[in-house]
């Protein structure tokens, strides 16, 4: 778990710090603070060893599937990640974790000819296949260092743009704890849902699911994996004589089966959550925080999440209340373009909801 998070030169974060993090974390704040790009640093630090996870930044995004082109010149996926397109600057993401030890995943964006001797080696590069020939050509050639410190631990990956596409120097360390990223602008991937339910199944923990979604679709019975054509898809159970897709119950029974899925097969890891409240009724929201923390709670997953919704912070605020207060507010904002963070303890932001302040 995540008690302190630090991000410089990431995007449009200079520097950001986010401390005292707590088991549920809600980010909020203007259009193009950077509250999603909160969120994709943390996902990369997850990711811990493995460069290749920049792609997925883009498909978070809504870009979809990306192709290029070798014969063109053209920017490396991994260019907008740094801050201002800077190819000089090294981005540093730095996780203060529950043992009290820092993880530090570090990128380099290496574009110089003299950046690349070692790397010929970690290619394996055929004698007669010269640095000029792979990195002197007519189009673009970078390679991204990957640098993952922790304790005595230090382990250095890159990933590799030349006349052959794309590659990795070497096959990514699996990171030590789960995480997911679920997006609003990525369509669901029921076929992916339908595979986090079979190994809830496997394990006898399907039951848990049923129960959470009915605070949604009240005359649910139970739930089902069926294969449409050859691909997976999660049924439903409700009163009528078949077994109907989930896709078909609503958005919301959708969205919500798609964040409870990834908090419990997240045991002792991390889900992101872009825009939380999308897809529900203001109305529910109280229960959604309540079953998102008894549930997080049960497997030990810490939660982050974004959203820009009133309801949604008021929600949350009300329901921790009633119990173990474990969450936490924080607001980003960028003053004289500087980025700055105000966390609100449950004291604080109860005087600022009373009064009618601006939070969100």
């Amino acid at each position: 778990m995540y008690r302190d998070f630090e991000i410089k030169k990431f995007r449009g974060f200079n520097h950001l710090e986010m401390n005292d993090l707590e088991r549920i974390n809600l980010i909020t704040g203007f259009n193009n603070v950077g509250k999603t790009t909160f969120l994709e640093a943390l996902f990369l630090h997850c990711g811990q060893h493995n460069p290749s996870l920049v792609f997925n930044i883009y498909n978070f995004r809504g870009v979809g599937e990306m192709k290029w082109d070798l014969g063109q010149k053209i920017e490396t996926p991994w260019a907008s990640l740094f801050y201002e397109f800077s190819k000089d600057e090294a981005i540093e993401l730095k996780g203060k974790m529950d043992n009290n030890q820092y993880a530090v995943l570090t990128f380099k964006n290496l574009y110089k000819q003299e950046d690349f001797s070692n790397i010929l080696n970690l290619l394996k590069i055929k004698p007669d296949e010269s640095s000029e020939e792979l990195f002197n050509t007519n189009f673009l050639n970078e390679v991204l260092e990957l640098e993952y410190t922790e304790g005595n631990q230090k382990e250095k990956n890159y990933l590799v743009f030349d006349s052959k596409g794309f590659r990795l120097t070497a096959r990514p360390v699996n990171p030590s704890f789960p995480a997911y990223f679920l997006s609003v602008r990525k369509p669901i991937s029921f076929k992916e849902d339908a595979e986090l339910y079979g190994r809830l199944d496997v394990n006898q923990k399907a039951g848990m699911l049923v129960d959470v979604l009915k605070i949604i679709e009240p005359r649910l019975e139970s739930l089902s994996m069926v294969f449409v054509g050859k691909q997976p898809v999660l049924h439903g159970k409700i009163d009528i004589d078949r077994l109907m897709p989930i896709s078909i119950l609503g958005e919301g029974i959708v969205r919500l089966t798609n964040i409870m899925l990834r908090i419990a097969n997240a045991e002792n890891g991390v889900v992101l959550i872009d825009e939380i409240e999308s897809g529900f009724h203001y109305s529910i929201l109280p229960r959604v925080w309540k079953v998102i923390n008894e549930t997080a709670k049960l497997f030990n997953t810490q939660i982050f999440a974004t959203t820009h919704s009133l309801e949604c912070i008021t929600a949350a605020h009300n329901y921790f209340l009633s119990t173990r207060y474990e969450f936490k507010l924080f607001r980003i904002d960028r003053l004289n373009n500087k980025e700055e963070v105000k966390a609100y303890s449950s004291e604080v932001l109860n005087a600022a909801l009373e009064a009618g302040l601006e939070i969100r």
